[in-house]
């Protein structure tokens, strides 16, 4: 006579865990879909208009995790629009950066889109070269 408890037991599956959840999450409570829609970041009641550069970085920063776009000058001379987020350490693989981005001018960002396109969505935004930045519903000419 078969043992079929013992039988049942060796094909049994057990789930798997997904590969995000052997990755550290995002910092925003809520799971992130690189492809689902994203709501824009809220801003600190500064209506919309010309703002310097200083801050345009203090408005990046209060972004805390959401989208925001940022249009700039890239080293190369070439013009780019790019929506972005900060706080995004799903896709590290280790390490740090081997210089200070802040003492030159650099904010770390991740591009959704440049993430899909290239499997690296980290990239750096020049502050020195801002033109304009859009945060939420807000849109900023920065001089």
């Amino acid at each position: 006579m078969k043992n079929t408890q013992a039988t049942k037991m060796k094909t049994q599956t057990f789930p798997r865990p997904s590969l995000l959840s052997l990755v550290e999450a995002p910092d925003t409570p809520e799971e992130f879909n690189p492809d689902a829609p994203q709501e824009p970041a809220e801003t600190p009641g500064t209506p919309s208009g010309t703002i310097t550069k200083e801050e345009a970085k203090n408005l990046i920063k209060s972004t805390k995790g959401k989208f925001f776009t940022v249009t700039f000058t890239k080293k190369d001379g070439t013009t780019r629009v790019m929506n972005a987020r900060l706080g995004v350490k799903v896709y590290l693989k280790g390490g740090t950066l081997a210089y200070d981005a802040e003492s030159k001018g650099l904010v770390p960002v991740w591009d959704p889109i440049a993430q899909k396109e290239t499997g690296n969505g980290y990239r750096m935004v020049s502050l020195a070269t801002i033109t304009n930045l859009k945060i939420g519903k807000n849109n900023y000419n920065v001089e």
